[in-house]
């Protein structure tokens, strides 16, 4: 629901701000447009279906979109989503409402990962260490397929 607000916020705060609507060529859009929903579904379907496959919430999964980030559904929503939200309503202040996506996601999985932390204790200390929250830590990438 607060993600909804902030969308929300975002969206009409710029049209009352008058801030002029995105204006990118229609290739440009359809192409950006294509890689958020192909990025949001494989985070979201692959996600899933890596929980699935490895009997959710029995052993730390490290593998699928989760190679990548502590939480490709969430990161799915804030980025994903927004991104596509952003183009398909062509408003350039949708873009900024990742900002404090972020900071509220971050902050409500808090609890969650303190929950992870006790579950698998060191384990999933390296795996924080070794992948983002929500967005790749490009650094970790490169060593994880070299």
């Amino acid at each position: 629901m607060m993600t909804l607000l902030v969308w929300s916020g975002f969206y009409y705060g710029g049209r009352a701000l008058g801030l002029p609507p995105m204006s990118i060529h229609p290739v440009l859009r359809f192409i950006l447009l294509l890689m958020f929903l192909i990025d949001a579904a494989y985070l979201v379907i692959g996600g899933l279906y890596t929980l699935a496959k490895n009997n959710w919430g029995q052993k730390l999964i490290t593998t699928g979109p989760f190679l990548f980030v502590r939480h490709p559904l969430y990161s799915a929503l804030i980025y994903s989503a927004t991104g596509a939200l952003a183009l398909s309503l062509y408003s350039w202040s949708l873009l900024v409402a990742a900002v404090p996506l972020s900071f509220y996601w971050s902050w409500l999985v808090t609890k969650e990962e303190r929950f992870l932390k006790e579950v698998f204790g060191e384990e999933y200390e390296r795996y924080c260490a070794s992948t983002g929250q929500f967005f790749p830590s490009f650094k970790n990438i490169e060593d994880k397929f070299s």
